[in-house]
């Protein structure tokens, strides 16, 4: 198991190296953040759907598009089909396809393993089994990440309004208050 605390620790993360990742932390810790960097970082193409995506495609009988995709990237949701012992048969029958076909899954849910595990314990056996990662970033980096966060949306903010803004644990709340600020002086 691996805490993610600040960006740097990102670089070590190899998608080549494990096939499933298990990303969890609260709501608004950074988890698709972390988990779109990691996949820029590691120069991977990748498809970004949610669990209940792929249950409806498959329901439909259909696929997802992922041929040319070497990292699939399931973002939460995963709390829609854990009571659904039909709906894990079949979410964990379609993982263990992407996995055997070469993709590399980021399953990003703010369900801790422990809780996964009491909800379903064979879909935790599955998706357990690779990298466990926790997301839970620092007021240092928070501050990174808004600093970021305002050049991409050619916001002018003072570092210490930025320093402000990073105090909220919430990574989507500091982008909605950056959103605001740009707003307020358009």
């Amino acid at each position: 198991m691996i805490k993610i605390s600040n960006l740097e620790q990102i670089k070590n993360i190899n998608l080549d190296e494990n096939k499933i990742f298990y990303i969890y932390g609260k709501i608004g810790s950074g988890k698709t953040y972390f988990s779109k960097n990691i996949v820029k970082i590691n120069n991977k193409k990748a498809l970004y759907t949610s669990f209940y995506d792929i249950i409806h495609a498959s329901a439909q009988g259909e696929e997802l598009q992922i041929e040319d995709k070497e990292v699939i990237i399931i973002d939460d949701e995963i709390k829609t089909v854990i009571e659904k012992e039909f709906s894990c048969l079949s979410l964990q029958r379609i993982l263990e396809k992407m996995q055997n076909d070469g993709k590399v899954l980021l399953i990003i849910t703010s369900l801790s393993p422990k809780k996964l595990k009491e909800k379903n314990k064979h879909l935790a056996e599955f998706v357990l089994k690779g990298e466990q990662i926790e997301i839970c970033y620092d007021i240092e980096n928070r501050t990174k990440i808004a600093e970021e966060y305002s050049k991409q949306s050619k916001t002018i903010i003072n570092k210490n309004v930025l320093q402000s803004i990073a105090k909220e644990n919430n990574i989507g709340k500091i982008k909605g208050r950056i959103n605001q600020l740009k707003i307020q002086y358009y």
